[in-house]
């Protein structure tokens, strides 16, 4: 979350942390969010406000999109400009072992669960935001070495994303038990674009099939919504695993409408500012393979 105090407001295009933090909201005394972070009290009345600033039906948390990676031992140090970043000197080498349980106790994710549960006892709705599967490890190893072994050695590459999904898969389930409405899953370095048609199945796409397929009887089974970033739908789509329904919702109510009451639609949806909001159906479990025709057709 980036802390912009004097910078004029861009509405955010997606359900996303990218809103500024302005002086009506912080309070003149704070420069960073790394102690707010992980006090869960103070955090809950920061989130409360700052959807109150901006005249929101909906709370989002966590804050920023390190807190996965910072549970897992990444160094993240504070940039006033752009907020949290990474320590990539910090970044695990792929053969230092499995990685383990991701850890929810004594961590900011810890946290961002308890203010989850307070804002929901208070009655708020809350949009939980999880980082992809693929976007999660970038953050962990480096890049190019995720690339080798994914396309080098499949089975290792495997055994190191197991545990990421599982951990996501974990952290969604707790955000839903805290009380979240919504959880909202993006993965920016996962997408198919930016790996390519040829590679994004074995890359990232299967990962983030199976999360979405982990995730989603949880969220059926508490009438709350697993939100797909635009892209990540796209992904998913061209390997013939999504197909979008009718539109829901028109543009203009994205993405309040998600959190309305006199909304009934539950389950697996994507959107935008531009678009609107549609339902999202899985239409079988087995790649159809990643035809330019198809992707013609989900643009």
């Amino acid at each position: 979350m980036a802390l912009y105090k004097g910078q004029p407001y861009l509405p955010a295009r997606s359900l996303d942390c990218a809103r500024p933090f302005p002086v009506e909201v912080l309070g003149p005394g704070i420069d960073d969010l790394r102690t707010i972070n992980h006090w869960p009290s103070c955090l809950a009345a920061l989130v409360q406000k700052y959807r109150q600033y901006y005249r929101q039906n909906y709370c989002l948390l966590p804050l920023n999109h390190s807190l996965e990676a910072e549970a897992y031992g990444i160094q993240v140090y504070h940039d006033r400009y752009l907020g949290d970043r990474l320590d990539p000197q910090s970044k695990r080498q792929l053969d230092h072992g499995p990685l383990g349980a991701l850890p929810l106790t004594d961590n900011a994710l810890a946290a961002s669960l308890a203010a989850c549960q307070r804002l929901s006892q208070r009655g708020e709705k809350i949009c939980f935001n999880l980082t992809g599967p693929f976007t999660l490890a970038e953050q962990l190893y480096d890049f190019n070495d995720l690339l080798g072994c994914a396309r080098r050695q499949p089975a290792s590459y495997q055994a190191v994303m197991a545990p990421l999904v599982q951990g996501l898969t974990r952290l969604g389930q707790a955000a839903l038990d805290a009380g979240a409405s919504v959880l909202a899953l993006s993965d920016p370095t996962g997408d198919r674009e930016l790996l390519g048609p040829r590679h994004y199945g074995q890359v990232a796409g299967g990962l983030q099939r199976d999360l979405v397929e982990r995730l989603l009887p949880s969220v059926e089974a508490r009438g709350a919504k697993l939100y797909l970033s635009p892209g990540l739908y796209r992904g998913l789509a061209a390997l013939g695993w999504l197909e979008r329904g009718p539109q829901l919702a028109p543009a203009q109510d994205f993405p309040q409408l998600l959190f309305r009451e006199t909304w009934s639609a539950k389950g697996l949806v994507t959107g935008s500012l531009q678009g609107g909001i549609y339902k999202l159906n899985p239409i079988n479990k087995q790649e159809k393979g990643d035809s330019n025709d198809r992707n013609d057709d989900i643009r």
